[in-house]
């Protein structure tokens, strides 16, 4: 089903937010003080590993959520010194 997968990569995209951080990117376009176009951009750049399914939900209006967990171990902890 396409809302299952569209839900469950919605899943890893948060997951990767979460574990890794979210690099965004704006800009404002002003002419005569006047806001003439405003864009913002959100990019993840990561590879997850491990995550599993442990709860799909199928709503009444034909939407899915999915609940995903993954462990993080002495690997990830590891990529951030202190």
């Amino acid at each position: 089903m396409m809302t299952e997968r569209a839900a469950k990569l919605d899943g890893y995209r948060n997951l990767l937010e979460q574990a890794y951080g979210v690099n965004i990117s704006a800009q404002s376009n002003v002419r005569n003080f006047i806001l003439q176009n405003d864009a913002i951009r959100s990019r993840v750049d990561a590879y997850i590993r491990g995550a599993r399914v442990v709860d799909t939900i199928y709503h009444e209006d034909g939407g899915v959520e999915v609940i995903m967990e993954i462990t993080l171990g002495d690997d990830f902890r590891r990529m951030f010194p202190r």
